[in-house]
């Protein structure tokens, strides 16, 4: 029986898992990780620029040339905010919403396909574990559950 992983080695293992295949989930949709992640972001609301930076977890710059790109390809637009005209808020259009709730449904399926080894009640602490983690270090809701 092979040795049983350390707590970070696990965690380095799982993340590297996690990261491909949330890549190849994305280049099945001509997405790029982050482009997949902003549009995830902003899939239940729009969302200010200024709330973008800190959630996506880039600088202004990135994320401007980060949302510029994306609205290129028409998922997403710039519109001023209800609440404060000088606010730039980040909406998805028809396609971006088509687009990001297929690539949320088909990561989600292949996420949970990884787990499908494990007891249902272990999946359950599995999660349970995750969340406090998560919450613990503030981790922002790039990718909000499906479930």
């Amino acid at each position: 029986m092979p040795e049983e992983l350390g707590v970070a080695a696990g965690l380095v293992r799982l993340t590297f898992l996690v990261q491909s295949v949330y890549a190849e989930v994305c280049r099945e949709h001509g997405l790029t990780p982050p482009q997949a992640q902003l549009l995830c972001v902003v899939t239940d609301a729009p969302r200010r620029m200024s709330d973008l930076v800190p959630t996506m977890r880039l600088e202004k710059s990135s994320l401007t040339g980060l949302v510029d790109r994306v609205e290129r390809k028409g998922w997403v637009r710039r519109v001023a905010s209800p609440e404060d005209g000088r606010a730039v808020t980040v909406e998805l259009t028809a396609s971006g919403r088509r687009l990001a709730e297929t690539f949320r449904a088909q990561a989600t399926d292949r996420l949970n396909e990884m787990v499908a080894c494990m007891p249902p009640d272990v999946c359950t602490t599995f999660a349970s574990i995750a969340d406090r983690i998560v919450s613990e270090h503030a981790v922002p809701a790039v990718f909000p559950d499906a479930s």
